[in-house]
């Protein structure tokens, strides 16, 4: 079940205080700080609605133009010798960093948001004979007549391989 919630361009991701017994949130994405809460998720979209119109009338009347979510642009904090590589890695392909970054993250995201990846593993082999290791449900994994065991693994890919 997914707690995101979209209205006028704007997200949230719903969250719950058991201290307070409140669901709460913010919209994301923006430098302002908006928030909402309720107390049941009967009330969590109209409270994240309200508070969306709530800013953007608040912005028309301060004349102040309303941030957009994920405007396209965000900082990541990284080692200096990850930068150093990273642009090493840019410079040697004539790229710029943000274009180099870009293309690492689509493909990064490319491969770990696919949710379901089939396998064949030869079944006269055993677990420790093929890498990577894996582990699966038991009732995702069954031998077939041609010498195969057919499985879906439902974990997603890693930059390693499929996670353990």
């Amino acid at each position: 079940m997914s707690n995101v919630i979209q209205y006028k361009g704007y997200f949230t991701n719903v969250e719950y205080s058991q201290e307070d017994q409140i669901l709460f949130g913010k919209i994301e994405g923006i430098r302002d700080l908006v928030t909402f809460e309720c107390e049941n998720a009967g009330e969590v979209e109209q409270a994240f609605k309200e508070a969306v119109d709530d800013y953007l009338e608040f912005c028309e009347e301060e004349g102040k133009d309303p941030n957009k979510s994920f405007s396209g642009s965000f900082n990541v904090r990284v080692s200096p010798e990850l930068h150093r590589d990273i642009w090493a890695a840019a410079t040697k392909r004539d790229m710029t960093l943000n274009a180099y970054v870009n293309e690492a993250l689509r493909a990064s995201l490319k491969k770990t948001t696919d949710p379901m990846v089939v396998f064949l593993v030869p079944s006269r082999l055993s677990r420790t004979e093929h890498a990577p290791q894996f582990s699966i449900d038991k009732d995702a994994y069954k031998s077939g007549e041609d010498g195969f065991s057919y499985g879906i693994n439902r974990n997603l890919i890693t930059s390693g391989g499929v996670n353990q």
